[in-house]
């Protein structure tokens, strides 16, 4: 139930290492409710959060909880302030990304990219710099890179202390 099968998931588990620690993990959400359970076998630790909350104030608290149990000092809350890109800036963008076991298509909306995934479910994310976008509700990041013809051709993405290169097509 907890090997892993395709890249980090199990058997509606998540298994990983986070700040050198195993932990099985497994979150969800319904209307207006949010729940996170993080085990650290090897450690004999577990944290549980339920929170009538949307967004990812769940998570976040989930893995300052844990910080806080291994004696390691709780993450700052990252602030994003969104800035404004024009829409020529935005279509530099646009494209899809190849990454090892998925694809991401980007696609400029209004002053924002929409992120579509495989499966066709979408998520605006929000331009912080020239290259660097986030999420409002999730704890995603997007950093986008330059190949020597200033091209935008690889998008990192930053998820859960995990960074993932993809490849633009």
């Amino acid at each position: 139930m907890i090997t892993p099968f395709k890249s980090d998931y199990a058997c509606g588990l998540h298994v990983n290492h986070v700040t050198g620690h195993l932990v099985i993990e497994h979150d969800g959400n319904n209307i207006g409710f949010n729940s996170d359970m993080a085990y650290f076998p090897e450690d004999r630790v577990a944290v549980i959060v339920l929170a009538n909350l949307n967004g990812t104030v769940v998570n976040e608290m989930t893995r300052a909880l844990a910080a806080v149990a291994h004696g390691e000092s709780a993450p700052t809350a990252s602030v994003h302030m969104e800035v404004s890109l024009s829409k020529e800036v935005l279509a530099r963008y646009s494209g899809t990304y190849r990454f090892p076991n998925y694809t991401l298509k980007m696609i400029p909306e209004g002053n924002h990219l929409l992120v579509e995934f495989d499966n066709g479910h979408t998520l605006p994310v929000f331009p912080e710099s020239d290259t660097k976008f986030f999420s409002k509700p999730w704890p995603i990041l997007f950093d986008f890179s330059k190949n020597e013809h200033g091209e935008f051709t690889v998008l990192t993405q930053h998820q859960d202390g995990h960074d993932e290169n993809g490849l633009k097509k």
